[in-house]
This record gives structure tokens, C-alpha cells and sequence, in this order.
């Protein structure tokens, strides 16, 4: 995975650590496009994370200044929940150079009202992305009945209607902004989930990157699909400037036995569960047998190299729980706007100058009116 684009003067701006970043939130009111006053922003927070069911998801929070009433008396009908608010990242004295990186939307409980003993007002106001969105839509048509899919590719752009990227997201009327090709079939399979919910198991059991941009979804390079993962790193952050590194090895999802469920339909037309299982015996020998499970509703029945993928797939799972990695919590000054979830990058830690390649799994860009720009990554690798 890629960073997101930018202007060569807004990356030169990114590597060099005296530009100060500011952020700029706009809104439409009346079909207008304005901004919220850049003296009213106290503070901005975005955090996009890969969530454990498998998409990406991006939230936001807002701090404002809000001693006149303006954004919680009611008295402009525009600030309410689901306003849409596009997030831009500036640098220059004059704020001249900006990237647009995403749009976001004010969440349930709208802009909240804080008020001190002294007399001071503030305004927060939550941001969710379209995933929130999907997050509340059915794939069924009908109450009591799942939507059933038989015969489809996983993914498939020039068929679109025997695809079931295409097809889940077809059933509320969703955009499929980009999607890269997987050619693997599957013959039976029940949806009864929310939309995003079942995206998102595509995502984990296909190894997908899952987003959301302002309306649509974007489901690309699978390790199965058309294009497969750019692991290249994207950027390299030296110690001269990271601001905090806590590192440990993660045990927590620790397993060497593992079983895959999921169900098919026999010819007498009723389902069956079918079951697969993998395990590591030199781990078993070591730490004793370790379980885990989980059913999957979108295991294909094609082959790849001669192997079946629902075998393919239970050893990658097992190689994933049993592989330990580390775990990197980092914080800079540097303001990686444009950074991404899934992306990898090159850090340079301890004594030694040791490199690591690692991978992006959460991050959270931090603007404060009165403090410095701060970058917070969570990172796996080696």
C-alpha cells in the first residue's frame, strides 16, 4: 500500500521539520462552501485504524471555542449530526499548500456543549466515515431472509452482477469507487449481516485493503487479487526525530491449532458445516496446544498452485497467530498527513541503528492550536 498523493511542494513541506502544519475544516451551508475559523479550532484528532473484523475505519474528533453559542445554541440549523466535513492538512506561513485527505461526518450526539465553573464554552463534535454508514445497512431484502449468492467470483469488475463485492454493495444502492479483480469463485454462500460487516469479512479472509472514501468503498490489493500488496516502504523515520518508541512483541492472538468453519450447500439442497483444520506440532511441542476458531462465510472453492483455498487459507491464518511479530508504538513531530493504514514504513530504532521494516496498523494525526503537530503510529514488523 501506497501513502496517499500529495503535491511534490506539500511532500517537501512533510519532510521538512520546520514547516508547521495547521488543519482546515470545511463544511457547505446553503451550497457554500465555509470553513470553520481557524481561531475557533482549539484542537483535531484523526485516528484510522484496521478494525479486527477487517476494514479500515477513520474517526475524528473536533475541539472548538464556542463562547458566543455559535455551534450549540441551535441558532444555525447547519450544525447538526451528519454534517459532512472535508479535512485538509496546510503549511506555509499563509497556509498556501494543502491536501485534501479525506471527508468525514459529525457523529450521533451532534456538537456536545462543555462548560466550566468559570464561565468557558467549548464545542466537540465526533466524526465518523461512510463505514458508520454501512455499518447500519442490511444486505437482506427481507427480514427473514438472508441474501443468498451462488456461482460469483469474488471480485469481479467486468461482470459485475456475478460478483459479490459488486453485488453486496448493489443491495443498498453503494458505490464501488475501485476494486481490483480476484478471480477466485465461490459456490454458496448466506448474507444476513450488515453491509459493512460482510465487506469486511471479504476483507479479512481475501487479505484486502477495505476503506470508505466520502460515498463509496474501495476493496484492493488482495494477496490473491489482480495487484498484489506494495509492501515498498513509503517513508523512514530516524530517532533524531521520534518523540517516543515503546516496543514489545505481541502474544496476545497467540495460537498453533486452528480451525476454520463455514457452510455449503449439498445437492439435496440442505447445508452442510464443513470444517478445516491446520496446526503446527513444532509449536504444540514447545507451548502446548493452543486453540483458535472462527467461521468464515466466503471460503472459495477454486484452487491455487494445486491447493485448495480453504486449506491455503487456514495455514496462512495459523502462520499469522503463530508468527511473532513487534509491535511498535511511535510518536514524531512530523506530520505525516498523507500516511495510511497498511502501508509500510522504514524506522531506525536503538543503539545499534537497527532498521526495521514495518507495517502501519493504526495511526493518529494530532493538530493542538498551542502545542506541536504530533504523528502517532502503531506499527508491526520484525
Amino acid at each position: 500500500m501506497t501513502f496517499y498523493s500529495v503535491s511534490e511542494t506539500v511532500g517537501t513541506r512533510i519532510s521538512d521539520e520546520t514547516s508547521r502544519c495547521t488543519v482546515r475544516l470545511l463544511y457547505k451551508k446553503n451550497g457554500q462552501i465555509c470553513n470553520f475559523p481557524e481561531e475557533d479550532i482549539i484542537s483535531f484528532e484523526l485516528t484510522s485504524y484496521r478494525a479486527v473484523e477487517g476494514g479500515i475505519i477513520t474517526r475524528g474528533k473536533i475541539e472548538l471555542d464556542d463562547i458566543d453559542g455559535l455551534y450549540t445554541d441551535g441558532s444555525n440549523p447547519v450544525f447538526i449530526k451528519g454534517l459532512a466535513v472535508q479535512i485538509w492538512f496546510c503549511f506555509g506561513s499563509d497556509n498556501e499548500e494543502m491536501f485534501k485527505r479525506c471527508v468525514l461526518y459529525v457523529g450521533e450526539k451532534g456538537f456536545e456543549s462543555l462548560q466550566d465553573g468559570n464561565g468557558e464554552k467549548l464545542c466537540i463534535a465526533e466524526l465518523v466515515d461512510y463505514s458508520f454508514f454501512l455499518g447500519r445497512m442490511s444486505v437482506c431484502k427481507e427480514w427473514d431472509k438472508p441474501l443468498v449468492l451462488t456461482d460469483c467470483k469474488i471480485c469481479d469488475r467486468n461482470d459485475i452482477e456475478n460478483s459479490v463485492v459488486h453485488i453486496l454493495a448493489k443491495s443498498n444502492g453503494v458505490k464501488v469507487v475501485l476494486a481490483d479483480n480476484i478471480d477466485l469463485s465461490i459456490a454458496y454462500c448466506e448474507c444476513e449481516k450488515s453491509l459493512w460487516k460482510e465487506l469486511s469479512e471479504l476483507a479479512l479472509i481475501y487479505r484486502v485493503h477495505l476503506e470508505c472514501d466520502e460515498k463509496g468503498i474501495i476493496f484492493v490489493e488482495s494477496e490473491y487479487g489482480e495487484n498484489a500488496a506494495n509492501n515498498t516502504p513509503q517513508f523512514s523515520l530516524f530517532e533524531d526525530v521520534i518523540t517516543h518508541l515503546h516496543s514489545f512483541c505481541e502474544y496476545e492472538n497467540y495460537a498453533n491449532d486452528v480451525l476454520v468453519k463455514y457452510k455449503r450447500k449439498k445437492c439435496e439442497g440442505e447445508t452442510e458445516i464443513r470444517r478445516v483444520f491446520s496446526c503446527s506440532e513444532t509449536e504444540i511441542e514447545k507451548y502446548g496446544r493452543v486453540t483458535a476458531s472462527k467461521s468464515g462465510n466466503f471460503i472459495s472453492d477454486s484452487k491455487i498452485n494445486g491447493m485448495d483455498f480453504e486449506k491455503l487459507y487456514c495455514d496462512r491464518w495459523l502462520e499469522e497467530l503463530s508468527c511473532k511479530k513487534r509491535v511498535y508504538y511511535i510518536t514524531t513531530f512530523i506530520a505525516l498527513v498523507n500516511a495510511r493504514v497498511d502501508a509500510f514504513m522504514n524506522i531506525r530504532v536503538g543503539a545499534g541503528r537497527k532498521n526495521v521494516c514495518a507495517r502501519i496498523d493504526e495511526l493518529t494525526l494530532c493538530f493542538k492550536k498551542n502545542a506541536a503537530f504530533e504523528t502517532r503510529l502503531w506499527l508491526r514488523g520484525d
